[in-house]
């Protein structure tokens, strides 16, 4: 009996703690807004896979542990699931100048926008498609501290997803290494041969233009994605 009284008691003791676990108060308030170009006020457009990140800090607990937060393609970012209060936040690894930490309160549904200059503005994209291949033409404009660093990178990207950019191309990328500080007054051109390798059936697809700068972690800035249809 007194065994039985035992396990009575510690299983009374388990429920009593779940109970107490059960009622702390979930996630209460939605994060979000964009990163704007601070002098177009346009969304900074972005890679949606290894990608910019915002880091984030909840104040008033003893946990150090900084989270993330990745942007969407268009340069937009969302957590419906963050917990009422005080936080530190700052944009990280991305494709414009650096950005400080900012101090802000998260209650409800809390909007918040990030400005800073992004690296490289991809101005007038043009995109069409010719038969079995894409034609882009643009004008690369170097900002900021960015405008004494080569652009190592130019591409052109296909795939059937409006996220399309480096890293999601399976419709094929293009791309060419200029190394060398562009002109903002020359109208550049790049072209992507399609396949049948890679368009495996005929329809809509995303492309992008994009450029990046020879700075340490640096990502690509793109022009927005242009939808066009192929026949192959």
């Amino acid at each position: 009996m007194r065994t039985i009284s035992l396990i009575v008691i510690l299983l009374s003791s388990l429920l009593i703690v779940s109970c107490e676990l059960d009622n702390f108060e979930g996630p209460d308030s939605q994060f979000h807004g964009a990163i704007l170009d601070s002098e177009t006020n346009e969304p900074i457009q972005q890679d949606l896979i290894e990608g910019s990140e915002i880091e984030y800090l909840e104040l008033g607990w003893d946990n150090e542990n900084v989270s993330t937060l990745r942007f969407h393609a268009a340069g937009t970012f969302r957590n419906n699931l963050m917990f009422s209060g005080q936080y530190k936040v700052r944009p990280v690894r991305g494709n414009f100048h650096p950005v400080s930490v900012d101090t802000i309160s998260i209650s409800g549904d809390t909007e918040y926008n990030f400005k800073t200059l992004p690296y490289i503005r991809i101005k007038d994209a043009k995109i069409e498609v010719v038969a079995d291949t894409a034609y882009a033409t643009f004008k690369l404009e170097q900002v900021g501290d960015a405008q004494s660093k080569p652009v190592n990178s130019i591409v052109l990207c296909c795939d059937v997803s409006f996220s399309v950019g480096y890293p999601i191309c399976n419709g094929g990328r293009a791309e060419f290494n200029p190394n060398a500080i562009t002109d903002p007054n020359t109208t550049y051109s790049i072209k992507l041969p399609l396949s049948k390798q890679k368009i495996k059936q005929n329809g809509n697809y995303f492309f992008r233009v994009g450029a990046k700068i020879a700075i340490d972690q640096a990502k690509h800035n793109y022009a927005e994605p242009v939808r066009l249809e192929v026949n192959l």
